[in-house]
């Protein structure tokens, strides 16, 4: 009897959105926060250009192979931008509700308060993000940190890094204005 009851509770939470989504691309492990919007999602990201990295030759079968298709395109643009290409390189990415539940990962990773849109964890390899904030700019600019952190043996300066991830920003946004 309580085997039935626990499978309608779960099933319950699944519908009322109380369980976190998650979603595999070809280089991300992402885990997004119950309330997470896909459409609204895909609507801020629509200027990753996904053509050019040919990730939708197939038919999306629905938003969640559209969003995938845009993360990975982030991706594939981060890597070209810098000229570092590792195709078997997985990136973990939390899309969490706010900047506030971004500054609570910041403070228990790195120690201290800062509300931030988002931010990169060297040691967990993840991206966590602000789905209120979520941009391709910011996404690219977190991934960028990804790519370089796991392509150098001694990461470069954060200084430096900065510079470099401002770039895959910079030359993301440049590149959706000519498409």
């Amino acid at each position: 009897m309580s085997w039935s009851l626990l499978c309608v509770a779960l099933y319950l939470s699944w519908c009322c959105g109380a369980v976190a989504a998650t979603l595999e691309t070809r280089y991300y492990d992402v885990q997004l926060y119950p309330e997470f919007d896909m459409y609204t999602a895909i609507e801020r990201l629509r200027d990753v250009p996904v053509a050019r990295y040919e990730l939708l030759n197939e038919t999306p079968q629905g938003p969640r192979d559209i969003f995938a298709g845009m993360l990975d395109a982030v991706y594939l643009h981060a890597c070209e931008t810098l000229d570092i290409h590792m195709t078997s390189f997985r990136i973990r990415l939390e899309v969490l509700p706010d900047a506030a539940a971004v500054g609570q990962a910041v403070e228990r990773f790195l120690g201290f308060v800062r509300q931030t849109p988002s931010f990169y964890h060297r040691d967990t390899n993840t991206i966590y993000i602000s789905g209120a904030d979520l941009r391709s700019g910011i996404l690219a600019h977190e991934t960028g940190h990804a790519v370089i952190n796991h392509y150098f043996v001694v990461p470069p300066p954060e200084k430096m890094q900065e510079v470099l991830c401002g770039y895959v920003e910079y030359s993301l946004m440049r590149d959706s204005v000519k498409e």
